[in-house]
């Protein structure tokens, strides 16, 4: 068994040594195994497990262990709930239930410190009816594992993709041995893959926090190193050793993992390119002193061959032609719009719209369980660009990017990407980058630069549509004119070695006047007299509202209206980013945490209002979306005469189609797919006025 904790305090000297293949955090398989321990039958689903979870039926198990599906009717999601078998707390359950309970604080202290979504959530843990239990992110998309079912069935493996995976990994394991734990338990089955064709690393049972002794030891026979295997003192360089066979074994198409030392080097493909061999080989040295000597080390070399042009001649690239930028079109459609389910139209991409993940379409709108941009799921997913390219085409066919009419900044990053993998058949320079800011933005984070590549981005829309919101093509002007600024951030940022989101692309020459820089300044000074206006209805007041890890939190929080309207002349386009920065109201805090910004309807735009939190607050606005929806559905019943529009068809009586995850046509949105961070009308507007919204808000915080 590989997933039992690392003993607690009380039990540091002791040690228990578990070697064996059995793996807990198969949740897509069904195991066989220990039925006899499993804590409920088959037959008895659903059952109730405590007052908060209900069990619908069994994921998997191990030696130690059992998952089982269940709902939290607290949080109001499906999750995997994690249970000691039965044989385990017989024989000797306090100790066992330390070790379990251990890796349980691990992960909270992970969650806690990286809130990273490449490392599996936990939600809840505790102690029900005696029963240790965890509570974990659901993710029913498999693991590693099933890439090299695949590829052992004869599918061919991108090269290019194996190393982004694996780096990703390398990554997120550099950031957990910086807080302080060695995973020690590394294989294809323990990284998860999310919806999104992401890694997620999982199962720390047998993880170690650095430099403190005790806890169980051993691994899994292949992947552990020899020194693990030996039961010698912790270090980061077994979890080194380990990554690199999972890279030889997704590279490789026959290793024996059984040979030791591992890798035996006449084992490789000879058709994989070398830069492979040496990563491979230096990670898996016998001796620790010679393998890598950190975890960003073993990324920045697997970085070298993501950015290369020539890691292998057995692979077909990602593109069997390349498009010429000239014939490149972009065209526009209703935000929500779904991407036909069979398109028979080469040569178009859905970015950002068309509500689907697969060739031709990428769009994280239908995510609605983790936060991620459309412009790491192009990074992620080149071949479903790459799907999109008719490979029949004539050289000045053109070929049409499709975006959603209300442009945004993921949009357009998303693409920048796949405009150069269309024209160059490679990822640019710094995209991982650009796309780890695209996911702040879309969380709702834009740091407190203002001369940032966001800021950039709603500056030069704002003049673009207030320059030419006559021009049908305005849009199509503003990404041209975007597209450089982009260029330049990535430049300088590679130039002076900082973080993209400090670049000040406001100096990118011949773009932006002292005309444009002193639009900002304008524009805090109408946020200042915004808040100062009656008319905005201003009200400053403490919420209390949930937290990410458990309880609750009583935070800064600024009700507001009409200060955005897209009419108003004195509008303030950075409204979001003054007020999460706002040190003169909320000097202890250095600005509001939480928002409501409450928009009248006007001359083509409908009433509307959203509701947000800081991201990176660890607070969410769970459950208040279910709230103003029912106030919502009953003030259109009262108008429509008992029928909801969004139910029901007014002219035809017909039942209207549901919006995936929801009850209706067009619901306020309760931020799934944002971590609840964020929530907003129905897409025709509200019926709510500001004051019904503002107290349920109130009586929802208080």
């Amino acid at each position: 068994m590989t997933s039992e904790p690392e003993n607690s305090d009380n039990d540091k000297n002791s040690s228990v040594d578990i070697f064996s293949s059995n793996d807990l955090s198969d949740w897509s398989s069904s195991h066989s195994s220990f039925q006899d321990c499993s804590q409920f039958s088959t037959t008895d689903f659903p059952v109730t497990f405590g007052e908060r979870y209900r069990l619908d039926k069994k994921l998997g198990g191990g030696g130690f262990g059992e998952v089982y599906l269940a709902y939290d009717t607290t949080l109001e999601i499906v999750v995997a709930l994690k249970l000691i078998k039965i044989k385990w707390l017989n024989d000797d359950g306090h100790r066992f239930s330390e070790y379990f309970l251990s890796e349980a604080r691990k992960l909270a202290l992970l969650s806690a410190n990286l809130n990273n979504p490449l490392v599996c959530n936990i939600y809840d843990y505790g102690i029900i009816n005696d029963q240790p239990y965890m509570t974990l992110r659901y993710l029913p998309s498999g693991d590693l594992s099933k890439k090299i079912k695949s590829k052992q069935k004869g599918q061919t493996v991108n090269p290019r993709y194996v190393a982004i995976i694996v780096k990703q990994i390398a990554s997120v394991l550099a950031d957990i041995h910086r807080i302080g734990i060695i995973h020690h338990d590394l294989k294809p089955a323990n990284i998860l893959m999310d919806q999104n064709g992401r890694p997620v690393i999982s199962d720390f049972g047998l993880s170690k926090m650095i430099g403190k002794p005790g806890g169980l030891s051993g691994g899994t026979p292949g992947y552990a190193s020899l020194q693990q295997e030996y039961g010698e003192s912790e270090h980061i360089s077994d979890d080194i050793y380990s990554l690199g066979v999972i890279l030889c074994v997704l590279i490789d198409k026959e290793v024996n993992l059984t040979e030791l030392p591992f890798p035996p080097i006449n084992c490789f493909d000879k058709n994989t390119n070398s830069q492979f061999d040496n990563i491979i080989a230096k990670a898996t040295e016998e001796k620790r002193c010679d393998r890598f000597s950190s975890m960003e080390e073993f990324a920045e070399e697997l970085d070298k061959v993501v950015s290369g042009n020539d890691i292998g001649t057995s692979h077909e690239p990602y593109f069997l032609t390349t498009i010429d930028p000239k014939v490149i079109r972009f065209t526009y459609v209703g935000p929500g719009s779904m991407a036909p389910s069979f398109t028979d139209i080469p040569d178009r991409l859905f970015l950002n719209v068309g509500n689907a993940l697969r060739p031709g379409v990428i769009d994280h709108h239908q995510n609605h369980g983790g936060n991620i941009s459309t412009t790491n799921l192009v990074i992620n997913n080149p071949e479903f660009v790459a799907a999109s390219v008719n490979p029949l085409r004539k050289h000045d066919d053109p070929f049409f990017i499709v975006l959603s009419e209300n442009l945004s900044f993921d949009g357009i990053m998303a693409v920048y990407i796949a405009l150069n993998l269309l024209k160059s058949n490679h990822l640019p320079d710094g995209a991982e980058l650009l796309a780890r800011y695209a996911d702040k933005i879309d969380m709702g984070y834009s740091g407190k630069n203002k001369n940032s590549l966001y800021s950039a981005f709603i500056l030069l829309q704002n003049l673009q549509f207030k320059n030419n919101n006559y021009d049908v093509n305005w849009k199509t002007i503003f990404i041209q004119r975007f597209l450089p600024v982009i260029e330049y951030a990535l430049k300088e940022q590679k130039k002076r070695g900082i973080p993209i989101s400090d670049v000040d692309v406001f100096s990118c020459p011949r773009l932006f006047s002292a005309k444009d820089k002193k639009m900002i300044v304008d524009d805090q000074k109408r946020y200042e007299a915004k808040l100062i206006n009656p008319n905005s209805k201003p009200k400053t007041l403490k919420l209390r509202l949930h937290s990410d890890l458990g309880g609750s939190e009583i935070v800064d929080s600024l009700l507001v209206r009409d200060v955005q309207n897209q009419n108003d002349k004195d509008r303030v386009i950075f409204f979001k980013d003054w007020a999460r920065t706002d040190s003169t109201r909320v000097p202890d805090k250095n600005g509001f945490v939480a928002l409501s910004v409450f928009h009248s309807a006007e001359q083509g735009v409908n009433a509307r209002c959203i509701i947000s939190v800081r991201p990176d607050s660890n607070l969410n606005l769970r459950g208040l979306g279910a709230l103003l929806e029912k106030a919502e559905s009953e003030k259109r019943k009262n108008h429509f005469h008992g029928i909801d529009d969004r139910v029901t068809d007014l002219i035809s009586g017909k039942p209207k189609t549901p919006r995936t995850g929801y009850s209706n046509s067009d619901p306020w949105y309760d931020g799934r797919g944002h971590g609840f961070t964020i929530i907003d009308t129905p897409r025709d507007g509200t019926f709510l006025s500001p004051e019904e919204i503002e107290d349920i808000l109130i009586k929802y915080g208080s």
